[in-house]
């Protein structure tokens, strides 16, 4: 959303309550949106999963017509590379074109199963550095599960160099180009601006 302060990331967080569904609103990166009065957060609880979501989207919908923000189409801010070729068309360091912000988060990663542990020294909306002693070789593809403060987002990379000592400074580890990544983490990493 384009609001007076800036854009703005919006979610719904979905839980089984019982034999219904809880939605709740978080404005990205974890703050829930309160009943006025703040004694607790705004619930909608329905029948099934999807029930909850629409509710609780509609009502973000209503909220920011009544406002007169501009609400943005998530998907048009994902622009995933298509190929390994892409990433070379586009230089290198492809990563470096987004902002980045210095994020320490526990990520996993692995090439079958992420089981390997490492953090994130910075994140974009298209990579992020996982400094880690066992980093993997440029060209591998892995999957991660990044560990946010309020959820755990799967996410898949493509490893575009890694370091595998400390040098001057810098962490042993891996920069990595995200292949599609989903709109919570761009939505997650944009609020952070």
């Amino acid at each position: 959303m384009d609001t007076p302060l800036g854009a703005r990331g919006y979610g719904v967080l979905v839980a089984q309550a019982g034999s219904r569904w809880r939605a709740r609103i978080v404005t990205f990166p974890n703050i829930l949106w309160m009943i006025p009065g703040g004694g607790e957060s705004i619930k909608f609880l329905a029948r099934s999963e999807e029930e909850a979501v629409r509710c609780a989207s509609s009502f973000i919908r209503e909220h920011c017509l009544a406002k007169g923000y501009q609400m943005r189409d998530e998907l048009q801010f994902v622009e995933p590379l298509q190929s390994m070729a892409d990433l070379g068309s586009r230089g290198r360091f492809a990563a470096k074109v987004a902002p980045r912000f210095l994020r320490r988060f526990t990520v996993r990663y692995g090439l079958g199963r992420p089981t390997q542990v490492g953090r994130t020294a910075n994140v974009s909306v298209s990579g992020l550095f996982v400094a880690t002693d066992r980093p993997l070789a440029s060209g591998v593809s892995l999957g991660l599960v990044l560990e946010l403060e309020h959820c755990k987002v799967p996410l898949r990379g493509t490893v575009v160099w890694s370091r595998s000592r400390p040098t001057s400074g810098h962490a042993a580890g891996m920069g990595l180009q995200l292949i599609q990544p989903p709109p919570a983490y761009v939505n997650y990493v944009r609020a952070l601006a």
